[in-house]
């Protein structure tokens, strides 16, 4: 069995090839994907298993000669994983600014999230999009996070991020949002 690094504009990802018979699916369902996380597997399954057809730029990264397999699973699952969140984050902004406005509020904190539909989180809200939020908007976006497995509901009015993993993702991204503009 072999891997190839399929490299696609912002996207990238992995393609296993092998005979038939050889465990491939079984890897991925059984093993890499449980390792990988816990977030919408629905979007990962997709990436790694959808795309059969159509032209890929694909850039072979075999093994150095004398390398463990076993020293380079941790390196492919995490690039997995970081594809996986960059999947995620991207339906967030595809969801539109307040969905963004709403993820990165609930994001940005270590515990669960109150007080998503206040008043207080409605002017949040309209400072990050420009324009009046009104309470009565927030609702649907937060079902549609909800929907899309991005947030999850932890209590009556608590409220988190599905997969730790995307959490952790966006923060990376606005520190070196961050580092970049200053």
């Amino acid at each position: 069995m072999g891997a190839v690094r399929l490299d696609e504009g912002l996207r990238s990802g992995l393609f296993l090839s092998g005979v038939r018979r050889t465990g491939k699916t079984t890897f991925l369902l059984n093993d890499l994907i449980p390792f990988i996380g816990t977030g919408s597997h629905r979007a990962l399954v997709n990436e790694l298993t959808a795309r059969r057809r159509g032209p890929h730029h694909c850039h072979r990264s075999p093994l150095p000669p004398g390398a463990k397999p076993d020293e380079h699973l941790p390196v492919i699952a995490a690039t997995l994983r970081s594809t996986a969140a960059d999947i995620e984050l991207t339906n967030v902004e595809q969801l539109g600014g307040l969905a963004t406005a709403i993820f990165e509020r609930v994001a940005a904190s270590d515990g669960d999230v109150r007080g998503v539909f206040s008043s207080e989180a409605a002017a949040e809200y309209t400072k990050a999009i420009g324009r009046e939020v009104r309470i009565e908007e927030i609702q649907p976006v937060v079902n549609d996070l909800l929907a899309s497995n991005l947030i999850m509901r932890r209590g009556h009015g608590m409220y988190g991020v599905t997969d730790p993993f995307v959490q952790q993702i966006w923060r990376e991204k606005k520190a070196d949002a961050f580092a970049v503009s200053v």
